[in-house]
């Protein structure tokens, strides 16, 4: 699966991922600001999914998303009501 990033990574190169505050990889940036993230070992449920930068101050950014059967994925709706700063 391949999901687009916030303005701020425009100039990465290196991004580490983590599912559920386990580091699951480290991935480069695709055009269009898309990273790609490994769903596969996973079973289906919610899932906090964080991408941040390799070696930058840059803030990570939260997503949330169900994993579904059939290798879907949806993002859900923010768990707060408003995000925090930095975590669109």
């Amino acid at each position: 699966m391949t999901q687009k990033l916030p303005p701020r990574f425009a100039k990465a190169k290196t991004l580490l991922v983590f599912v559920a505050g386990q580091r699951v990889q480290t991935s480069k940036l695709f055009p269009g600001r898309r990273a790609r993230v490994k769903v596969k070992g996973l079973a289906c449920g919610v899932y906090p999914f964080i991408v941040a930068v390799k070696g930058t101050r840059i803030p990570p950014v939260l997503r949330i998303w169900v994993l579904t059967g059939g290798k879907g994925l949806a993002r859900t709706g923010f768990p707060f009501p408003v995000p925090p700063p930095g975590l669109s």
